[in-house]
């Protein structure tokens, strides 16, 4: 069992392989679900500071119009860099737009140099997404947002799961109910990949005890049923701040804010941009040629228009070369 495979905590954990789905088959007549998270990530956007904004798992790239409108500066990241390629093809990168491969585990950025980030449907699929948050927090400048979203339980759409897990032959099954469940996380059954998920309150606390503060927090997924697809997204929308019925929702968009840190402007962004993801020393943008960090001779390079900055989950730097050839 590799460690992706593994429950969180259960040893260093691996990035999820997403090219093992299908994302066209995937996304196929959910467009009132893709219509409605852009829709709430516009808005929620609108209270991030978009001087320089991290979408930290593009993915096929099905939201990152939304998620780059706004943005003084956009930077679209995946581990999977045939995702990124793709992407770039279709939006091109420019003075305001670049696309890197990374790790989450291991950012390719300078501490408090990004003001917003956003992931969407990754965190679930995170071995340890306590470590991610603090990485995450590392390159954040106090004051900065992270918009994220999770599937916690109880929810409709813990219920289902478990529902369908029970009276479908053939499907994988939980080994115990997740949506009456008081443990956190849970291992999600059926699914596509390795996942798991958290109720509310415990996410909340592994956040905070990364230096996150919750700020906002917006409930929808209903809309990614067949029976109320016909529905207009207004109704959806208007309906994802309402608390009492926030806990019957399965997608849980989430707003975090850096806790500042004393003597620091809450939105002073570093003016180092990248460093390297194995030492953290400051690096230059790759070019054409493939290079190596001064610091620990890390290699990185151009692949077409996207920076390949990946470095293993937990590789540490003893690990790997003492100085460039």
């Amino acid at each position: 069992m590799s460690a992706a495979e593994r429950a969180p905590g259960g040893g260093a954990p691996e990035v999820p392989d997403f090219r093992r789905l299908d994302f066209p088959r995937l996304w196929e007549g959910r467009e009132r679900t893709t219509e409605v998270e852009g829709r709430l990530l516009e808005r929620a956007l609108a209270r991030h500071d978009g001087r320089r904004r991290a979408e930290l798992g593009t993915g096929a790239g099905r939201l990152s119009a939304s998620i780059e409108r706004g943005a003084a500066e956009y930077w679209g990241l995946d581990h999977q860099i045939e995702f990124l390629r793709v992407l770039a093809a279709a939006r091109p990168p420019g003075p305001g737009r670049r696309y890197v491969a990374a790790n989450l585990y291991r950012l390719p950025f300078s501490d408090a140099s990004l003001t917003s980030s956003v992931s969407v449907r990754v965190f679930n699929f995170l071995a340890d997404p306590a470590a991610v948050f603090r990485e995450v927090a590392r390159a954040t400048a106090p004051g900065g947002r992270l918009l994220l979203t999770t599937h916690p339980h109880p929810s409709v759409g813990s219920l289902a799961d478990d529902v369908k897990s029970r009276l479908e032959p053939g499907l994988p099954r939980s080994p115990r109910a997740r949506t009456f469940s008081r443990a956190s996380p849970v291992p999600v059954a059926p699914a596509a990949l390795p996942s798991w998920s958290w109720t509310r309150e415990s996410f909340r606390r592994i956040g905070e005890s990364a230096g996150w503060r919750l700020d906002a927090e917006y409930a929808v997924g209903l809309e990614d049923y067949r029976g109320l697809r016909r529905l207009p997204a207004s109704v959806f929308l208007g309906l994802s701040g309402i608390r009492p019925v926030v806990g019957l929702r399965p997608t849980w968009f989430t707003d975090w804010v850096r806790t500042p840190e004393a003597g620091t402007s809450p939105k002073d962004a570093g003016t180092s941009v990248l460093s390297c993801p194995a030492c953290r020393r400051p690096i230059d943008e790759p070019d054409r040629s493939r290079t190596r960090c001064p610091g620990c001779g890390l290699p990185w390079e151009l692949v077409g228009e996207v920076a390949d900055l990946r470095v293993g989950p937990l590789r540490p730097p003893a690990e790997l070369p003492e100085s460039a050839p």
